[in-house]
């Protein structure tokens, strides 16, 4: 398989690291999702009960 399409530029855009960052497969990031999910739903929680 060959990739004949034109380098990138050399800059990063938001949009060039969101599908750099989903095309890896690195087995711990499910993982931190999940960590980072249940971090957002203990602060959700603490928030309600302020």
């Amino acid at each position: 398989l060959v990739d004949i399409a034109s380098p990138p530029t050399g800059k990063l855009s938001l949009f060039n690291l969101y599908v750099a960052l989903s095309q890896t497969h690195n087995p711990m990031l499910p993982a931190e999702d999940e960590r980072l999910e249940d971090l957002n739903k203990q602060t959700m929680r603490w928030w309600r009960e302020m």
